[in-house]
């Protein structure tokens, strides 16, 4: 599977690129929102694991983008962030991310 990895910080995209290699998925990576939105709109990608705060677009407002996009095939989004309250949870949903998971993750 090809999966996007949006993330500002170089050491969690390495990490999670290597993780998800190891596991023999093809993985593309972005440094931020805009980066990663121009990926989308070249290549077929179902699986996008967005960082929330990077700069230029940010992980909520990529999800909205994604979710208003006419690609013809779904692209299961993933929000990675520390925050994690009940009014976090409540915007990542609501921008349309299948799921949030939590910056401090355990491999």
């Amino acid at each position: 599977m090809r999966i996007l990895i949006a993330d500002d910080a170089s050491d969690a995209r390495e990490i999670l690129r290597r993780l998800l290699k190891r596991r023999r998925h093809e993985v593309v990576t972005a440094s931020n929102g805009r980066e990663a939105r121009g990926i989308l709109e070249r290549e077929s990608i179902r699986l996008m694991i967005s960082d929330w705060m990077m700069p230029e677009i940010d992980g909520p407002e990529l999800c909205r983008r994604v979710r208003s996009a006419q690609w013809g095939h779904y692209v299961y989004f993933i929000l990675l962030t520390a925050r994690y309250d009940k009014e976090d949870l409540i915007e990542g949903m609501t921008a349309g991310a299948d799921d949030l998971l939590k910056k401090s993750f355990n491999f």
